[in-house]
């Protein structure tokens, strides 16, 4: 009777300390994602604060807000990371700049590749996509190409995807970083895009001093 009872139980007991275990590690990964973005937030001199249970920071470039924000995962997607960056350009623009997959690999041999920078470490392993090629290759000058190509030196399993149009500038990763090396230098990448906007939209006689708004409402 007694081994019955014992044998009955088992189940239950391993049900517990998987769940024990499970929240251990889920526990230990969470303080180790808010203390990285708190020190982020810190370095930044900018604000920390959780929202929805996640990490958040807020500060300011040149008068524009910076957002590093998490993006949860769901059921068939993993967790995302966003430095998102809200613009006023005049000129509507569309630019992405991505990590080569098989699909696209497959599709440059088809030359479905929208533009080329000329460097071919950048165009072996990026796919960039654009609507005005002549702007796209401005922004993407050798520094900001290497900036982004140093990504892959900082960790493998965190390049970026950059996304711009005329309202909007966001770098994103998939997965949270728990390493304040690689959100530093998301970071970096962001804050490097912006200074060459406002380095073309300012300084270039052709364009209008005007086409670079501050935005950071």
């Amino acid at each position: 009777m007694i081994e019955f009872q014992l044998f009955f139980f088992i189940p239950f007991v391993l049900i517990f300390f998987i769940i024990f275990i499970v929240y251990i590690a889920t526990s230990k990964t969470r303080n180790s994602i808010n203390d990285t973005f708190e020190k982020v937030a810190l370095k930044r001199k900018g604000n920390y604060k959780i929202s929805f249970f996640n990490p958040k920071i807020e500060f300011f470039h040149k008068d524009h807000k910076i957002i590093v924000r998490i993006q949860p995962g769901g059921k068939n997607s993993p967790p995302r990371t966003y430095i998102d960056i809200k613009l006023n350009l005049s000129q509507d623009i569309r630019m992405r700049v991505y990590r080569e997959n098989i699909f696209s690999k497959f599709g440059k041999k088809l030359g479905t590749q929208d533009i080329l920078t000329g460097n071919p470490s950048f165009d072996d392993f990026f796919m960039i996509k654009g609507d005005d090629e002549y702007t796209v290759l401005r922004i993407l000058n050798f520094e900001l190409q290497n900036k982004i190509l140093e990504s892959k030196n900082v960790s493998m399993r965190f390049i970026p995807s950059i996304h711009l149009d005329k309202k909007r500038l966001y770098v994103m990763v998939i997965n949270i970083p728990q390493n304040q090396n690689i959100l530093n230098h998301l970071i970096d990448i962001s804050i490097m895009i912006l200074d060459r906007l406002e380095e073309m939209y300012l300084t270039d006689p052709m364009l209008n001093n005007n086409h670079f708004k501050k935005n950071n409402h």
